[in-house]
């Protein structure tokens, strides 16, 4: 190793911001820069200066075929110079996910990480326009008219994102005998053999994650704003789709009446919406116990408006359940309060059902005809929230 190369291991904490500083000074002035993130070491200047030398690595890259351009390593999601603000704000331009509710959820679960998020837009110029604005390369939109950004969770690569006076692009560098380079070593020996010496070599020791980072095509809303894992890596495809998903929880006192009728009226009325795919139902009481079914007078409301009442196993609402959800909905306004003794940071997604703020009476010990008018009710006001869920 040479002058250029910094051990960040070895550094006391003075050392490592003075490093950081000069990395960051390099990138300034136009140079690469060679850092770790938190699954392979990647190639970094300033966005503007991503001319051929980050080109030829990403085509050669360990992100090729699918990411073919340098990407851009942006410092937050949301912020004054965050992606969320960056790309909604390119009007008939934008480019990203910020659109895409369905999208946004991808993202913020997924980043800071170890995801690389490919956007499609318009068309190339659309992309241009939008890399113009963002003081991107013209290098950094693809020949499909893409463009691609992370946001990383490693301490160093986030620094730099962060104090660079302008957006920077990376490329995740390929070790020469396939797979991500996730050691200093085999980064500088790709590099070098491209014909590439970097100004400041940043050396963490080997990459955290033994995958590369996963990428992550998210379709213009022409296409139906899906989104397909081009790459699987440290996060698989079968996870990534999980996170965009809608999560809506309903909450009884129970969890053997009205919050599991909900439930199994809501997986119905979704089944037959369109996008209703996205988005997972689930229920808990909140002085429930541990495994009892659904009433069979429940049950049997369900089945008489036509849906399936589905297995069913009671649960005590915990703070998980209530993290893990996008929309809580309480059938009375002591549920509501119920959640938020819990949870008192969940005000922003707890509602009564009702949006008028009625409470949905008890049905327990009355008659078949008291479940059934209590059945329709609910049916009827999720029929009113479901566009509220639907991407």
């Amino acid at each position: 190793m040479d002058g250029r190369t910094v051990n960040l291991r070895e550094c006391s904490p003075q050392d490592r911001r003075e490093a950081l500083a000069r990395a960051g000074s390099a990138l300034d002035s136009g140079r690469v820069v060679l850092a770790p993130t938190e699954t392979a070491y990647v190639a970094l200047a300033s966005a503007p200066h991503a001319d051929a030398r980050l080109s030829a690595l990403a085509r050669a890259g360990a992100l090729a075929p699918h990411v073919r351009a340098p990407v851009w390593l942006a410092p937050t999601i949301d912020g004054p110079r965050g992606v969320e603000r960056d790309l909604i704000d390119q009007g008939e331009h934008a480019v990203g996910p910020f659109t895409s509710p369905r999208h946004r959820r991808i993202v913020r679960r997924l980043a800071p990480g170890p995801a690389v998020f490919v956007c499609e837009s318009g068309g190339a110029d659309a992309a241009r326009a939008v890399a113009a604005a963002l003081e991107l390369s013209a290098a950094c939109v693809d020949d499909a008219g893409r463009i691609a950004f992370r946001v990383s969770g490693h301490a160093a690569a986030a620094a730099l994102a962060a104090r660079a006076e302008r957006a920077l692009a990376c490329v995740e560098i390929a070790a020469q005998g396939g797979g991500p380079a996730q050691t200093l070593d085999a980064a500088l020996a790709t590099l070098r053999a491209a014909g590439v010496e970097p100004d400041v070599a940043l050396d963490d020791g080997e990459s955290r994650m033994r995958a590369g980072a996963t990428v992550v095509l998210l379709h213009a809303e022409a296409r139906g704003g899906g989104h397909e894992v081009l790459r699987e890596g440290a996060y698989e495809a079968r996870f990534v789709g999980k996170q965009g998903e809608r999560t809506v929880l309903f909450v009884c006192t129970g969890n053997t009446c009205r919050s599991p009728m909900a439930e199994s009226i809501a997986a119905g009325l979704l089944a037959q919406a369109p996008g209703g795919e996205s988005v997972r139902v689930a229920s808990a009481g909140a002085a429930a116990g541990t495994g009892m079914p659904m009433t069979p007078e429940a049950a049997d409301a369900v089945r008489e408006l036509g849906f399936v009442a589905r297995p069913h196993a009671s649960r005590p609402l915990t703070r998980r359940l209530i993290a893990e959800a996008d929309v809580v909905l309480a059938m009375t306004r002591s549920h509501a309060a119920a959640v938020l003794d819990l949870d008192p940071g969940a005000a922003d997604k707890v509602q009564t059902l009702d949006p008028a703020g009625r409470d949905v009476p008890d049905p327990i010990g009355m008659g078949p005809e008291v479940y059934t008018q209590t059945a329709r009710r609910i049916k009827e006001l999720i029929s009113r929230r479901l566009q509220e869920w639907l991407p």
